[in-house]
């Protein structure tokens, strides 16, 4: 018998002093027994050798045939040595036992790889035993022979066990580290008594092997049959019990991974469960971490350990398994050969390993070591093994949820904590479970008071109808469970709380709680209260209500804001910007305001004053104590105003400031400044807005009844007043309506610019003005048209009147440093109460009309024959306005004629208004009332565009599809236009004309005004590509120098000189100058207007150009236009009863 001991797990550990004195002690011993034997043991004859080697074949046998036991962490094995050592005892001398016993042994312990230390202690134990027993015997049989020799080898045998089983405890005692004189060794008995037993069956065996041999030696070789029984029968057994504990061990492993919550302690029984259970030496579990491997080792001899390896780390075993796909067994014939090689290294002889799989991907590798073979099958153990890393795979999977699951939980509790929402469980009646912290801080109780309780009562929880909840009752409030709840916290204060509401159930779906969370709104609901007033004002701001009205909701809203407080809304007085007036006061009167030096602005002044003044705002916490408050102190005392907060109002632009907004309160108020500022300031901008909308209203108002330039009432006003003066009339009163237009203010205002113009307008204004009374209106009725309305007795009044406002023109107006004398055309018409405010306008026009066609510069009294006209202007005015959107505006075209090839060489583009009443009228009919109504501006860029596109097409048709340019006529406000370039630019881009087919026309008159704008714009037009002529040339009297300042391409002389060829000889002389101009200037010489062969010759004969008129070709419309005229023409076939341009 002997005892196998755990290997160490590394090869650093060192055997411990004590262990290897014992074995010297046994070697010791076993030298001197030896020697004593040898000294006692009779004389004998040596045996022979095949006796010598049969025994120790024997011994051989019978000690690889061995029992192995595992109690409480130490293995046992039990051979039958003792069996074979009797007959070695009978037959040999001592000390050939002795040998026998020790060669044996070593063969045995080589054979299995047993350690030296260790293979050594069992070599020398044995020698020890095999000695004792030896002296034993060799005393003993010198007491007979026959039976009583047999029963002293039976003796001596007895005396090995005892000395076997002496060492055995002595070693563990030693292993364990147990002190001399305290109690047996762990499984110290189960061990002395499994030895007592194998001791005797041996014994028995050995001795009836000895007396078999000694009485029949051919019966003694079948003795060895039922020893060998006996020993598979037993071994059977052992394995039985070894695996019936390793299973039993397996299912205590796999319960500990699941039976802890704490993962590390939990990893440490399994191990230790697995290491004994599989009657290993060394368990590992390796598990993949970012930097390596993390090892946890257990160790049957030593404790445990957890390391990191790295992945890459050579020569060691571990990292290698980490590939593993099966499980694997490694010993010193089965295995991968580079696997088995670092098995080696590491010190084992065994080793079985299966990988862990998490989520199925390997993690890690569960390996156990042995330094022995195994006693089990391979394939059986593997299965386990390969079970038991998958169970700790699983147990991992499940420490992982696990430990999300409480890393979940524990962020939930914080969140719970942290989060500044109130939650609440609630459980049967109203039985508090949770309070959390937020709750706490709300409400002012704490968990402890409330938590445990049914007292969620105290809050006195209320709906905003103000009805009580019962929490207690809250299933029965699951589907109308209030959003909002007023409730009241521990020192008495009411707040307002959002509530939403999550139902609990139990493990059986029952609901067995209510989950309420709240946020604490307060200041929110104080927000939409104040939100509320706000949008009430701004609603009355909106809807125009005067701003008396607005102002005086928004300071009750301040009142009712607090307790006590008093509100007024003080604006700049508009007399003197050094005092405030109160606009809209709440709990307060203007009286108290005064006593208070509130209405004054000034660094000195009351509190709103001094707000206006330093432009920000001024916040008094108590007045008694406050020092600038010292002089209103004992004011302030006797109406009981203990604080103040005012703060200005400043106009929206930010520039202003209007006023100042102060709020009064009958008790102190601890940072006013914190807890007003924002309110006032919010309130002081809405102030600010509603007055700004009221003055915006007074400005609109004013400009939709006013002139823009010279502020004097516009048309709409004018109308106003007089239907209002005509109904107020009496008997003996009429209205006097007296319409003004300058003469010739066109000229002024092209001549000189419209600015000029502008400033004639104003200062005639700011005349009229002057010249009436009070009570009379003047008004700017449009363009240069004044009216002025007075209402009195007595015709002769108002003849005055008109002969004062003729009288206003005598004196002349300076402009831009020149004295111009302006003359004005003035009607006069009369109403009674039942003229109409219309008709009496229109009868002044009519009158004024009627002046200007007397010469101007006079005044003449409405007489009801003045009505026609009057009336035919008006109607054309509104006729033209619709004849632009009728289209009842045509263009005709004119040709010009190249009088040296005799080719069309151009036509001009002339508008036609077809009417619907009056049938087709010339451009005299309707272009002066155009030109001074302003709607010239829309017919010229009809003409333009029209014109444009028709050229586009022309040239588009082909070179025999029309002329090679059109001219088109610009009138003197177009060319005023400070954007004509860029329209023309436009209606070239939108037509896609070529600008070289299209040259404008200008008269001459019209480049006279503003020379430098005209020169400009006459310059950005030839920029585009145009030409320029200038129309009716020699009628404008422009200095013959402008002719090189401006860029034109040619003249076109006036109809005037071209009719008098035939008579005039001055006539003649000026044709024949112009022509002689132009074409000293590189200019073309056109004549219009040529009605005769007379005046064609003699153009051709003065060398003009180019001519037209109504002798060479009438205008027609596009279509009716011949693309070739042959210059010679019957006069009888193509002069005109009438001729136009």
């Amino acid at each position: 018998m002997s005892l196998t001991t755990s290997p160490e797990a590394t090869r650093s550990q060192t055997t411990p002093r004590p262990v290897l004195l014992l074995t010297g002690l046994l070697a010791l011993l076993a030298v001197v027994v030896t020697f004593t034997a040898e000294m006692v043991a009779p004389a004998a004859d040596p045996p022979s050798l095949l006796v010598l080697l049969g025994l120790l074949v024997a011994l051989l046998v019978a000690g690889s045939l061995n029992l192995e036991y595992h109690v409480r962490g130490q293995t046992a094995a039990f051979d039958h040595f003792e069996a074979a050592l009797v007959p070695a005892l009978y037959f040999l001398p001592p000390w050939l036992v002795v040998a026998l016993a020790a060669i044996a042994k070593i063969i045995s312990q080589v054979r299995r790889r047993v350690r030296p230390v260790k293979a050594a202690f069992n070599v020398i134990q044995w020698s020890a035993a095999a000695a004792v027993g030896a002296l034993t015997f060799a005393w003993a049989a010198g007491l007979g022979t026959g039976e009583r020799r047999l029963l002293a080898v039976a003796v001596a045998v007895l005396a090995t066990v005892v000395v076997n089983a002496l060492a055995i405890l002595a070693m563990l005692s030693l292993v364990q580290q147990r002190p001399p004189g305290q109690r047996l060794p762990a499984g110290a008995v189960a061990i002395l008594r499994s030895t007592a037993l194998t001791g005797l069956i041996n014994i028995a065996f050995g001795v009836l092997f000895v007396a078999t041999a000694t009485t029949a030696p051919i019966a003694a070789p079948l003795l060895l049959v039922p020893l060998a029984a006996l020993h598979w029968a037993s071994r059977g057994y052992a394995v039985a019990r070894v695996e019936e504990t390793r299973l039993r061990t397996t299912r205590l492993a796999v319960t500990a991974l699941g039976a802890d919550a704490d993962w590390e302690a939990a990893l440490g029984r399994f191990l230790a469960a697995v290491g004994y259970g599989m009657h290993r030496d060394v368990v590992d579990l390796a598990v993949r971490v970012p930097n390596g491997l993390e090892v946890r080792r257990w160790r049957r001899d030593g404790p445990a350990v957890a390391v990191e390896l790295p992945l890459d780390q050579a020569g060691t075993l571990l990292p290698a398994l980490l590939g593993l796909e099966q499980p694997v067994q490694l010993d010193a014939a089965h295995g991968d050969l580079h696997l088995r090689r670092l098995l080696r290294n590491d010190g084992y002889r065994d080793c079985a390993a299966a990988p862990v799989r998490v989520t199925g991907e390997v993690d890690g590798v569960l390996a156990f070591y042995d330094a022995r073979s195994p006693v089990t099958l391979p394939e059986r153990e593997l299965t386990i093994i390969a079970e038991l890393a998958r169970e700790v795979g699983l147990a991992r999977e499940r420490a992982g949820l696990l430990g999300t699951v409480v890393e979940e939980r524990a962020k939930m509790s914080q969140i719970v904590n942290d989060i500044r929402d109130g939650i609440v469980t609630l459980g049967a009646e109203g039985k508090v479970h949770t309070w959390n912290p937020a709750l706490e801080r709300i409400t002012g109780f704490s968990a402890a008071e409330l938590v445990g309780t049914t007292r969620l009562g105290r809050l006195d929880p209320r709906d905003v109808a103000g009805r009580r909840i019962r929490f207690d009752r809250w299933p029965s409030l699951l589907d109308q469970a209030p959003a909002d709840v007023h409730i009241r916290t521990k020192d008495g204060a009411r707040r307002w709380l959002s509530c939403s509401y999550a139902q609990g159930n139990d493990d059986s779906g029952r609901l067995n709680r209510l989950i309420v969370m709240a946020r604490d709104v307060t200041e929110l609901k104080h927000i939409e209260g104040r939100l509320a007033e706000q949008t009430a004002v701004l609603e009355l701001i909106a809807s125009g209500e005067p701003v008396e009205v607005s102002l005086e909701l928004l300071a009750r809203d301040l009142a009712a804001s607090d307790e006590g407080l008093a509100c007024a809304v003080l604006l700049t007085s508009r007399t003197d910007p050094d005092l405030l007036e109160g606009v809209a006061l709440a709990g307060i009167d203007v009286a108290v305001l005064e006593a208070l030096d509130a209405l004054r602005v000034g660094a000195d002044a009351g509190w709103p004053g001094r707000a206006v003044e330093a432009r920000r705002g001024v916040f008094v916490d108590d007045i008694e104590i406050d020092p600038g408050s010292r002089s209103v102190r004992a004011v302030a005392r006797v109406h009981g105003i203990r604080a103040c907060s005012a703060v200005p109002i400043r106009a929206p632009d930010g520039d202003r400031v209007i006023g100042a907004l102060v709020v009064l309160s009958p008790q102190p108020r601890p940072d006013a400044e914190a807890r007003d500022h924002d309110l006032l300031e919010r309130a002081a901008h809405l102030a600010a807005v509603a007055v700004a909308r009221s003055e915006f209203e007074a400005q609109l108002a004013h400009q939709a009844t006013h002139d823009a330039l010279t502020g004097l009432p516009n048309r709409v006003l004018l109308i106003d007043r007089t239907a209002r003066a005509l109904s107020a009339l009496t008997e003996d009163s009429i209205a006097v309506m007296v319409f003004v237009d300058l003469d010739r203010f066109k000229l002024i205002n092209d001549s000189m610019g419209h600015e000029a113009g502008d400033q004639l307008l104003v200062e005639i204004g700011d005349r009229l003005r002057s010249a009436v009374r009070d009570g009379d209106t003047v008004a700017r009725f449009g363009g240069d048209e004044f009216t002025i309305l007075a209402v009195g007795t007595g015709d002769a009044a108002f003849l005055d009147l008109a002969r004062r406002i003729q009288g206003v023109f005598t004196a002349p107006f300076t402009l831009g440093g020149n004295d111009v004398v302006v003359s004005a055309s003035i009607g006069v018409a009369l109403g009674g109460p039942a003229t109409e405010a219309d008709e009496l306008v229109n009868d002044a026009d009519a009158a004024m009309y009627r002046a200007k066609e007397r010469g101007g510069n006079r005044y003449e009294l409405y007489e009801s024959s003045m009505r026609g006209p009057a009336m035919l202007n008006l109607v054309t005015h509104n006729a033209l306005h619709l004849a632009l959107d009728r289209g009842e505006l045509v263009l005709v075209y004119q040709p010009i004629i190249d009088l040296r090839s005799g080719s069309m060489e151009a036509v001009e583009a002339l508008v036609r208004w077809r009417h619907p009443q009056r049938g087709l009228l010339l451009p005299e009919a309707f272009l002066p009332l155009a030109e001074r109504t302003g709607l010239i501006q829309p017919i010229g860029e009809f003409v333009v565009l029209t014109a444009l596109a028709q050229a586009h097409e022309w040239r588009t048709a082909g070179p025999d599809g029309g002329p090679l340019a059109v001219n088109v006529n610009l009138s003197a406000r177009e060319l005023g236009q400070a954007d004509l370039a860029g329209s023309v630019a436009d209606a070239i881009a939108a037509t896609g004309v070529d600008p070289a087919s299209i040259r404008f026309e200008i008269t001459e008159s019209a480049l006279l005004h503003d020379l430098d704008a005209t020169r400009a714009t006459l310059w950005q037009l030839k920029g585009l590509g145009v030409g320029l002529s200038i129309d009716d040339f020699g009628t404008g009297y422009a200095p013959l120098t402008y002719l090189r300042r401006f860029p034109v391409d040619g003249l076109k002389i006036d109809r005037s000189f071209v009719s008098g060829l035939e008579a005039e000889r001055a006539d003649r002389a000026i044709v024949a100058a112009v022509i002689g101009l132009a074409h000293a200037l590189d200019l073309t010489a056109t004549a219009e207007g040529v009605e005769t062969e007379r005046q064609l010759a003699a153009l051709r004969e003065l060398g003009c150009d180019a001519a037209q008129g109504f002798y060479l070709a009438p205008p027609v419309l596009a279509h009716e236009l011949v693309p070739e005229l042959a210059l010679v023409m019957s006069p009888a076939t193509h002069r005109p009863e009438t001729s136009s341009t």
